[in-house]
């Protein structure tokens, strides 16, 4: 659940929720231009340089595609190509988001086998391997790296390993992670990442995006048109128009120009400070808005180690509404927090705090802001 906007008459609205996030000046100038054919000659450098620039945040050699579309997109492209009709896919599931993608799988005719943990707990890669070893016929594994409604962040890293060792492909949902912490996608052995454009990669909605290596696109050319049950979410497709018209038209349909131009321009600014030092800005920020919600009483749901660097999820006290506080900080600051999801939204507040709009002083102003939020909740 997330706070509804309020108008306010000083400070532009703040973003500081799971997603999306507020964008830098720079992407609002690309998306405020005038609009831009996605073909021709003009267009051309500019996708082989939003594709190469995704490469490099993704840390990897192999494909990477783009579509119209939400992080939901990039999962149903994704196991549209890779699976057929009645494959089994061992999830990873402690979470709002590791529930959704077994409901995604069984709408595809797939068969989510679930890997369970608590909403407060890590996935356990023991767990994974125990269900490898006992079922040789998984198609493939998929976890989720940062389950937003806890702030977890999963071990991929560890999960990965294992796929290696039992010889299927690993999928990774990074739709709120990618430039956020490490996911090194070559380096772990990760088969497939998932993301999209509106959370740390500093885009605007609407762009799906999936990083494919040679072990995941095997298993694409494997399954024939024929098995398709989709055109459009068929990476099969994509790589058709990409290679047969590379020179004028690489993408099956039309594409939203100015969201692509905003988000090349966020990953610009991105390289330009370099992966390193975004991230380690991140670590910093946390570390500061985590301390100040300690001052203020509030626990982290788990413990920090545990979470993630670009979302902070607090337990509020007993008889305080999440959703009071926000509403309070939203009216004081023009600061947008989000709160829990099911069934933890009478429970947790979400902060996030990704993109390069969110300050340190933004920071202080929504503590400041919730401290008085508690006082008058707790009156």
């Amino acid at each position: 659940m997330f706070v509804f906007t309020v108008m306010h008459d000083q400070d532009p609205l703040t973003l500081m929720i799971p997603g999306p996030v507020s964008v830098g000046d720079e992407v609002l100038a690309a998306v405020g231009a005038p609009v831009r054919p996605n073909y021709g000659p003009a267009w051309i450098p500019l996708h082989l340089e939003l594709k190469a620039a995704l490469r490099e945040v993704i840390g990897t050699q192999g494909r990477v595609y783009v579509t119209a579309g939400s992080g939901h997109v990039a999962g149903e492209v994704a196991f549209q190509s890779l699976f057929r009709r009645g494959d089994r896919i061992l999830v990873g599931n402690n979470g709002f988001f590791g529930e959704r993608w077994c409901e995604v799988l069984r709408g595809m005719g797939c068969e989510p086998v679930a890997v369970s943990a608590a909403l407060d707990e890590r996935l356990d890669p023991a767990a994974f391997e125990t269900a490898l070893a006992a079922d040789p016929g998984l198609a493939g594994v998929l976890v989720v790296q940062l389950e937003t409604g806890s702030a977890i962040l999963n071990p991929v890293q560890e999960i990965a390993a294992l796929c290696r060792r039992h010889n299927r492909l690993c999928i990774v949902d990074a739709v709120s992670s990618l430039a956020g912490t490490p996911l090194p996608m070559d380096a772990w052995g990760v088969d497939v990442v998932l993301s999209a454009s509106q959370k740390c990669l500093g885009g605007l909605p609407g762009l799906a995006i999936v990083a494919l290596n040679d072990r995941a696109w095997a298993a694409v050319e494997a399954i024939p048109m024929s098995e398709s049950r989709s055109w459009y979410l068929n990476l099969k497709t994509w790589d058709k128009y990409e290679r047969e018209s590379a020179t004028w038209h690489p993408y099956p349909a039309t594409m939203p120009s100015s969201t692509m131009l905003g988000l090349l321009a966020a990953l610009r600014t991105l390289l330009a400070e370099g992966l390193p030092a975004r991230l380690a800005a991140y670590e910093r920020r946390a570390a500061r808005l985590r301390a100040g919600l300690a001052e203020l009483g509030l626990p982290l749901f788990v413990p920090q180690a545990w979470m993630a660097p670009v979302l902070t999820t607090v337990t509020c006290p007993e008889g305080v509404r999440p959703l009071d506080l926000a509403t309070r900080v939203l009216a004081a600051e023009n600061i947008m927090l989000g709160t829990g999801l099911p069934p933890l939204q009478a429970r947790l507040l979400r902060i996030g705090h990704m993109g390069t709009a969110v300050t340190d002083a933004h920071v202080d102003r929504m503590l400041s802001a919730l401290a008085a939020a508690l006082r008058a909740t707790s009156r």
